[in-house]
């Protein structure tokens, strides 16, 4: 390790011990930010809803507060026992000034029992609304506000409040109806969402009367039924606040409902702007933070400088011992150091290891792997094969000279060495791109290829290594090797090493009782 490195490391080191802290700081405030500012926003989303829902409460039954007085006036029972002009002359201004009370001009209407319109304040057509659900709910009783629905008299959107006129019998003889726009309510809406809100009000059929963005994902008229139901199950069929994901969005989303009304009032607020907002609150402390770490950073390469400068000064004086430069009072004054010895001893260490390393991976006659090395690179090779989306075939090639032990006994032993020699040479040679070579024992070797394409391009390698061997020269003259090759196919042969040298080995001894010089796939003989 340099020295260089070692002081690297150590500024490293150092900043880190400054910065680590300022980071869990930014994380921790972010973290906290996030969790405050969603407590934040689910707090003031409920509040909206509460109010909304107040305001509703208070419209309807203000409505219906004004319509049951005007139910049980004595003059309206007896105009619709006895609608006549004289009667009609009285009622129809006492319905008209009840505009003033709401400061606007919605049109009130006095209906009997036949579902005929008989007064209108708005001097519409007057129309029979016998099968309209707010006259249905009046003729037995009950005072109704209705879900968004379109006037068959103007064709306009409009809310219906209404309620049921009683004769002294208490039997139902009539009823009083006011409509009213959506204006005046999606004029409040509006108030109460913003950039980051939304509100909607949806009736019983969960149709949006009001939102805060008629030009959104939220229309005026829109079915939201199955958005309803989701937040309904989310919320366990209650209300509340929730964090869900709606429509592709994560957002915080509120839901209750009017309890004279039946409406929902939902308020969604997408959740990317709790995140804007702590990135906004976050970034300018991280900006602050980043100077300090400028500056932490600064001490800790000095500080990094100073620490290591008498370490750079000890591998100063042993490069110049080992290039015979060293100045020795310099030396002298580093003797009782032992870092210096360390280093020293630890390369000696490490230049044996590598030797040792070396030798005991190759063959020392050929130059080849030897079987130790050739079994851990094959199983390697077996192991990448596995992980691999696309891998071909993996071949392990057998090959054994061909009578090379009585060559050996006629000629010498010198002689049939120069022969490995030489044939572990074409090899290397034939397969110069680091394909696993190797010499298992005497006259025996062994080639692993991967990431073959296919059964044909692994028969031409075998006939290539058959080539190589007739190849083979001594002193300029061809000796006429021969050999014998058994091979096996990963995955088809099998998966493991130990499957697929034996398959090789069955493929060898088929090749060797085929009369030799040649050779034999393990498919081959399964087939």
């Amino acid at each position: 390790m340099s020295s260089r490195s070692i002081k690297s490391k150590l500024f490293l080191l150092l900043a880190l011990m400054g910065a680590i802290p300022f980071i869990v700081a930014i994380i921790f405030i972010g973290w906290r930010s996030v969790d405050h500012m969603e407590k934040h926003v689910k707090t003031d989303a409920w509040a909206k809803n509460l109010t909304i829902n107040d305001h509703l409460n208070q419209i309807t039954e203000k409505n219906l507060f004004v319509l049951r007085t005007l139910a049980g006036a004595p003059i309206v029972k007896q105009y619709l026992e006895n609608p006549t002009p004289q009667n009609e002359a009285i009622v129809r201004p006492l319905l008209g000034n009840t505009n003033e009370i709401f400061q606007d001009n919605n049109a009130i209407i006095l209906t009997d029992s036949t579902g005929m319109q008989l007064i209108r304040t708005d001097n519409l057509p007057k129309v029979n609304i016998s099968h309209r659900k707010h006259f249905q709910e009046a003729m037995v009783g009950h005072d109704y506000v209705s879900d968004m629905m379109v006037s068959i008299a103007n064709g306009e959107m409009v809310l219906v409040a209404v309620s049921p006129v009683f004769n002294d019998q208490h039997q139902v003889i009539g009823l009083v109806q006011r409509n009213f726009f959506l204006n005046k309510l999606q004029k409040f809406v509006k108030t109460q969402g913003n950039e980051a809100l939304s509100v909607i009000i949806v009736d019983r059929q969960n149709k949006i009367v009001a939102q805060t963005n008629d030009e959104g994902s939220y229309s005026t008229g829109r079915d939201l039924s199955e958005e309803c139901r989701l937040i309904s199950e989310a919320l366990d069929w209650g209300e509340g606040v929730i964090r869900m994901n709606l429509n592709g969005e994560d957002c915080v989303i509120t839901l209750s409902r009017d309890r004279l009304t039946e409406w929902g009032i939902i308020t969604v607020t997408p959740y990317h702007f709790i995140w804007n907002s702590v990135h906004d609150a976050v970034s300018g402390g991280a900006l602050l933070g980043l100077f300090i770490m400028l500056f932490v950073n600064l001490i800790a390469y000095l500080l990094a400088n100073r620490i290591t400068r008498p370490l750079r000064e000890i591998s100063q004086v042993a490069d110049d011992l080992a290039s015979g430069k060293a100045d020795i009072e310099k030396l002298n004054h580093y003797s009782d150091d032992e870092l210096g010895r360390i280093s020293k001893a630890i390369n000696e260490a490490y230049s044996i290891s590598e030797g040792l390393r070396k030798d005991s991976q190759m063959d020392k006659l050929t130059g080849l792997y030897n079987h130790y090395s050739v079994e851990e690179i094959c199983r390697h090779k077996l192991r990448e094969y596995e992980e691999a989306a696309a891998p071909g075939l993996l071949a392990i090639y057998l090959v054994d000279l061909d009578h090379f032990q009585k060559a050996n006994r006629d000629e010498g032993r010198q002689h049939g060495d120069k022969i490995l020699k030489e044939f572990a040479a074409g090899l290397r040679k034939a397969f110069p791109n680091g394909e696993c070579i190797g010499r298992l024992e005497a006259d025996e070797f062994v080639v692993v290829l991967d990431n073959q394409q296919d059964a044909d391009t692994i028969r031409k390698k075998a006939q290539l290594i058959k080539e190589t061997a007739h190849s083979v020269t001594l002193n300029g003259q061809q000796v006429g090797l021969t050999v014998s090759i058994g091979v096996a196919i990963a995955p088809h042969n099998g998966k493991t090493y130990n499957h697929l040298f034996h398959a090789a080995d069955l493929a060898l001894y088929d090749a060797k009782e085929k009369g030799r010089d040649r050779y034999s796939l393990a498919d081959d003989l399964e087939g």
